[in-house]
């Protein structure tokens, strides 16, 4: 006997938590109740050469794979000399959250120096509710 309550405790508690998750999933794809922080989060793409001391680009570009269509984005002047100086790229941004929300879409990386193509690296990256996640990819690339 005291073995059957344990087993109806134990399958009613998977139950219940099982019923949670399914809610929170339907949640989570509809946003309306999911509370966000306000930062805005880039995920960077990283280049060093081998002795680890960062990479200044010329120029990079990004690129979704499905259609091609270029999703580089913009830098100011400053920015981009900063990006330079910390060899740290943009991949992605909160700005294009509701795009990749709940996707998972490839993008590919090029960053150009002296007319020549240095990095080239294919990225998963997608979002939540709420902010863009690196979702495949190591977004340090050593560079010979």
């Amino acid at each position: 006997m005291k073995r059957n309550v344990l087993f109806l405790l134990l399958v009613s508690f998977l139950f219940a938590f099982s019923c949670d998750d399914d809610k929170k999933q339907e949640n989570e794809k509809d946003c309306s109740n999911v509370p966000c922080t306000k930062e805005l989060r880039t995920i960077t793409v990283n280049l060093k050469d081998a002795s680890e001391n960062p990479i200044a680009l010329d120029s990079i570009k990004v690129v979704r794979e499905e259609d091609g269509k270029d999703i580089t984005i913009k830098s100011n002047d400053f920015e981009w000399g900063l990006q330079q100086k910390a060899g740290s790229y943009p991949l992605v941004s909160d700005s294009m959250q509701e795009e990749l929300k709940h996707k998972k879409v490839e993008v590919r990386f090029k960053g150009f120096l002296a007319g020549k193509t240095v990095a080239d690296a294919k990225f998963v990256v997608g979002a939540d509710c709420c902010h863009v996640w690196l979702l495949e990819g190591d977004n340090t690339l050593i560079i010979e």
